[in-house]
């Protein structure tokens, strides 16, 4: 699982904001120039290849539009981001998601699983980037001394 924890770790996370374009990196502070982003909480979920497992392009387009409306229907503010892999995983496909402005982590986290998704992206004002994992039966972590990665 060492390798799946390295993808996670070396993926470029976008976001599309009204005023900006931002990349995000685990254990990196968010961009000065996002000083609302900086001063909030904040998670990127995805749907789309549940389990890691790669599922095809409609598939996970389909995900993405449901999980969308799990967002509205709670009410959350929220923006469209895709995580980019890095150069060791050339051949993963962008995964389309969403930054979502939430100190609310419990309702994201159940709507990561209800998704079947190993980890999501999350943020503490002030703090750097974290990539968090789902406890889950069927999550293959089990424990990390990645001084930026929880356990949710």
């Amino acid at each position: 699982m060492e390798n799946l924890v390295n993808a996670y770790l070396n993926t470029s996370y976008q976001v599309h904001l009204p005023a900006a374009r931002l990349s995000l990196h685990v254990g990196q502070l968010p961009p000065a120039n996002a000083i609302w982003l900086v001063k909030h909480h904040w998670l990127i979920i995805t749907a789309s290849n549940p389990a890691s497992q790669q599922l095809h392009n409609h598939h996970n387009f389909v995900r993405h539009c449901l999980l969308s409306r799990h967002l509205q229907a709670a009410g959350l503010k929220y923006y469209p981001s895709f995580a980019v892999a890095g150069r060791h995983q050339p051949s993963w496909p962008v995964e389309y998601g969403w930054l979502v402005l939430s100190s609310d982590w419990q309702l994201l986290f159940k709507l990561a699983r209800q998704f079947n998704q190993y980890a999501v992206i999350t943020c503490r004002p002030g703090k750097p980037v974290l990539l968090c994992i789902m406890r889950a039966r069927n999550s293959p972590f089990t424990a990390t001394g990645h001084p930026h990665m929880e356990f949710a």
